[in-house]
């Protein structure tokens, strides 16, 4: 069994989607693989034409509010991928009916609300799960953090973060046009996997200062934004996002760590374009006394980012599963995010909200060199 665990001879955990404008391409992707061991019977989304629309193309039945959904008793989980603001209350509304939820990024705005939420899952036994940052720790953030051990890179000075894609988005009235809702688009809903998987690896966060234009998409918010941080610890990252680069290497995602001793670098090749079973992580690590740099491939499918469905589908129905010991804190990316609305809001640097004591512990603990 490997770390997101086997769905294999599981009974199918029946399961709703709720929030269809980016849903849809998640039921798309489930449909495709009945070996998740997850099974649609309910699509739900207050635009009731795309609710019918969606139900008709995979055959199951459609819902126009999450009430319905709830009262549906063969129900016993909810894929919600509604937006990120108020998406607490809507998971605790979830968890008090006994069902589990896996979510999407980004996870909350509100740091106070995305952490009460994960208590609260946690006293009720509940699970929640994300896509970044994932349950179970992927192979490409294993290996950085074993190269961190095995090559000495001492302690963490900067992170270098870049993605694109080429976008043509027009207004739609969504919570994407919202320079409030969605400040600095491109960090918001690219950059996000930067936040939440690898900032991490430079401490706790004390600061952001984010600068953002609009090149050329239809929608009133930024499409290319830059994102700086300075950690507690004086490390320093760099996060750029745009959503105006046409080069053919959209969403490769590459990001470098840099330690006293060396460098690790990870991007994502993607072999057959919007296929992500497919695509792979490298991770290079290049340290003192090296000729070359040490190159590793990552499993397909097997990286930062992607949802861990048959993990999922086993937690659900209560089955073993094999999961690090150090796992990343959601809340960490909520706290980033914050800082960057307001940094959008202000114009310059702001601190970034102070986490639990245990919380900023549990990371030092995770990537203590």
């Amino acid at each position: 069994m490997n770390s997101t665990g086997s769905s294999e001879s599981i009974r199918p955990v029946r399961i709703a989607v709720v929030g269809l404008n980016f849903g849809r391409i998640i039921v798309r992707d489930l449909m495709r693989t009945p070996a998740y061991g997850l099974q649609i019977v309910t699509v739900c989304d207050r635009d009731r034409e795309m609710a019918d629309k969606v139900a008709a193309e995979f055959g199951v039945s459609a819902c126009y509010d999450l009430d319905a959904v709830l009262a549906d008793p063969q129900i016993e989980a909810v894929g919600l991928f509604t937006g990120p603001h108020g998406r607490a209350d809507i998971l605790r509304k979830i968890i008090r009916t006994g069902r589990d939820v896996v979510t999407t990024k980004p996870f909350e705005m509100d740091v106070e609300a995305a952490r009460s939420v994960l208590d609260e899952a946690a006293t009720l036994g509940r699970i929640i799960h994300l896509n970044s940052p994932t349950p179970c720790m992927p192979s490409d953030i294993i290996r950085m953090q074993e190269c961190v051990h095995e090559f000495n890179l001492g302690r963490p000075l900067a992170l270098r973060a870049e993605t694109w894609a080429g976008y043509n988005e027009k207004a739609n009235g969504s919570w994407y046009d919202d320079p409030v809702l969605c400040p600095a688009a491109p960090l918001l809903r690219l950059g996000i996997y930067f936040f939440n998987d690898f900032c991490p690896f430079m401490g706790d966060p004390a600061s952001v200062h984010v600068m953002a234009t609009r090149l050329r998409t239809g929608r009133p918010t930024p499409d290319h934004a830059h994102a700086g941080i300075r950690f507690h610890n004086g490390a320093l990252a760099q996060v750029f996002a745009s959503f105006c680069v046409d080069d053919g290497r959209s969403w490769q995602d590459r990001v470098s760590l840099v330690y006293e001793r060396g460098t690790i670098t990870r991007w994502i090749e993607r072999p057959v374009a919007h296929v992500h079973a497919e695509a792979y992580a490298v991770v290079e690590c290049l340290a003192t006394g090296m000729d070359r740099p040490v190159r590793t491939q990552m499993p397909k499918g097997d990286y930062a980012g992607q949802y861990q469905w048959g993990l999922f589908a086993r937690k659900v129905r209560g089955l073993p599963v094999v999961e690090p010991a150090a796992l990343a804190d959601p809340v960490y990316g909520v706290r980033l995010l914050d800082a960057i609305g307001r940094s959008c809001q202000s114009g310059s640097e702001v601190m970034v909200v102070a986490d639990k004591p245990e919380a900023v512990a549990a990371l030092r603990a995770a990537h203590a060199v």
